[in-house]
């Protein structure tokens, strides 16, 4: 009779499993990458960079990760004044060094999307939906070379810092399938709710925006059909 119990419970579960793995079906998990460009009102140039992609696709929605970072850039250039590491000097001469402020931009992104098209899979598909984004803003000061015997910056100079933003948005796009994968190309609109500067280096870029445009270009390869 335990037997008998037991049989019946593992046929069951095989029949559940088998179920839950039709239901599946038409599940898709895709990883990709490519190139990226952040465009923001007051900035001179776009931020150009790469990006990361992640996407899990039933029918015709998916939910996707992306993590995209931009190289690094200049935002500031000019001199800094040094101080003297002789306690009360009074000869030495007045001394600065070049100094400019650099800053890197991250972002991770996390959304929805819906598709929409004759075959997903093979030739032309549009997508659109909403995000969450968290943006990370790296900021660094570097300086050329002085004598550092007899000089230094103030004590209380930060030479990093960081942004960080929270905030939401919307993105579409097309794709093209391939039987190897999809070339896709897709534009994002991200809007900051909050942007908590870590020290007075920080404070001090003006490199973050409240409202950026995000463009991408990548492709991405189907691993589990």
């Amino acid at each position: 009779m335990k037997y008998l119990q037991g049989h019946k419970f593992s046929k069951t579960v095989l029949l559940f499993f088998l179920f839950f793995i039709s239901y599946r079906a038409n599940a898709q998990l895709s990883l990709g990458g490519g190139l990226n460009s952040v465009v923001a009102f007051g900035i001179k140039k776009p931020y150009l960079g790469i990006h990361l992609f992640g996407e899990y696709r039933e029918d015709e929605q998916s939910y996707y990760a992306k993590l995209s970072s931009t190289l690094s850039q200049t935002e500031l250039s000019g001199t800094l004044d040094l101080q003297s590491n002789i306690p009360n000097d009074t000869s030495s001469f007045a001394a600065v060094v070049d100094a400019s402020q650099t800053f890197k931009y991250t972002n991770i992104e996390v959304g929805k999307r819906y598709y929409f098209g004759r075959d997903l899979d093979f030739g032309l598909s549009g997508y659109g939906g909403s995000h969450f984004n968290l943006a990370i803003n790296s900021v660094n000061l570097k300086t050329g070379s002085f004598d550092n015997t007899h000089y230094s910056l103030p004590s209380d100079t930060p030479y990093t810092g960081h942004i960080l933003g929270v905030g939401v948005g919307l993105n579409g796009g097309v794709q093209y399938g391939f039987y190897f994968g999809h070339l896709y190309f897709d534009a994002g609109f991200n809007y900051l709710l909050t942007a908590m500067p870590s020290n007075a280096l920080a404070s001090s870029s003006t490199s973050i925006k409240q409202v950026v445009f995000v463009f991408n270009l990548g492709f991405k390869r189907t691993l589990i059909w």
